[in-house]
């Protein structure tokens, strides 16, 4: 794999008890590895108060988004704490594919970049970030091995959720156009709707507190 400007790692679901699943791990587990083969220099953990094990998403706002534990976890297998990132406000792929762009890759000109995702999501997150980044910015996709990838409930979950994207998020949608894949996340996506206007683009980078 050629050299990239970041890893991008999105966030699985994480156990009732906060704590990453054995399917987050190997996401990141996937991220850590590419670093080590010097395919970056940083890692973007790539994910905020989303969904729970067991049927329900964490209140916008929490301090413990999937990014935090993710990082967490790559601190504790030695990754520099200088090398990773975090985007803790997205709450689906949507989400991630455009607040990682409006944080980071677009700031910082990042235009090459790697997303790892476990296998079965592979398709739909191919389109959803084609679409939220656009033809300016050149991406490759890292897939991950995991139970799901056969199993028939997720396939056709993942397969409603590919159809409602594009639905939409179609054709009257220009890639890349960001600023109308913004407006019609926070006025289509449930999960987006409750946020106030005023805290939709205020970005910052929240700091890493490793468990002791």
């Amino acid at each position: 794999m050629e050299r990239k400007d970041s890893i991008i790692v999105l966030s699985r679901d994480i156990t009732p008890n906060l704590q990453l699943t054995e399917e987050s791990k190997r996401r990141v587990d996937k991220g850590i590895e590419l670093l080590r083969q010097d395919v970056a220099d940083v890692i973007i953990m790539n994910g905020g108060s989303g969904y729970i094990q067991g049927g329900y998403y964490l209140s916008y706002g929490v301090e413990m988004f999937h990014g935090l534990l993710m990082a967490e976890y790559a601190l504790k297998q030695g990754v520099p704490l200088e090398k990773v990132l975090i985007q803790p406000y997205s709450r689906d792929t949507i989400g991630e594919a455009y607040y990682v762009k409006e944080m980071f890759l677009k700031p910082k000109r990042w235009k090459n970049n790697v997303i790892v995702t476990s296998n079965f999501h592979l398709p739909r997150c191919q389109i959803i970030y084609d679409k939220v980044l656009g033809p300016s910015f050149k991406t490759e996709f890292a897939g991950v091995a995991t139970p799901l990838d056969n199993d028939s409930w997720w396939l056709e979950r993942e397969g409603r959720n590919l159809d409602w994207f594009l639905r939409n998020f179609g054709d009257d949608i220009k890639r890349g156009d960001s600023a109308a894949i913004e407006a019609r996340l926070f006025d289509v996506n449930e999960l987006y709707k409750s946020i106030p206007p005023e805290f939709r683009r205020r970005f910052y980078e929240p700091p890493i507190k490793p468990s002791n």
